[in-house]
């Protein structure tokens, strides 16, 4: 499955600023105060992968919904 401009774009972003690419997928809710902390008191890297996790698992949810909907 090829990934998107978008989604690329959200990855990269999440490298660069965790907390914006969490807003721009989630918006203002646990998920993003998590990626805030987690990068504003200087774990910058699990601020990251946090941020890729969920960046990149709304998509996972969405294709394993569609499987199960067709099993």
């Amino acid at each position: 499955m090829a990934t998107s401009r978008e989604d690329l774009l959200l990855i990269i972003i999440a490298i660069l600023l965790p907390p914006l690419a969490v807003f721009l997928e989630e918006g203002l809710d646990l998920q993003f105060v998590i990626s805030l902390v987690l990068t504003v008191i200087g774990v910058w890297i699990l601020g990251v992968v946090h941020a890729v996790g969920v960046v990149t698992a709304c998509g996972v949810v969405a294709v394993r919904n569609v499987v199960a909907v067709r099993d």
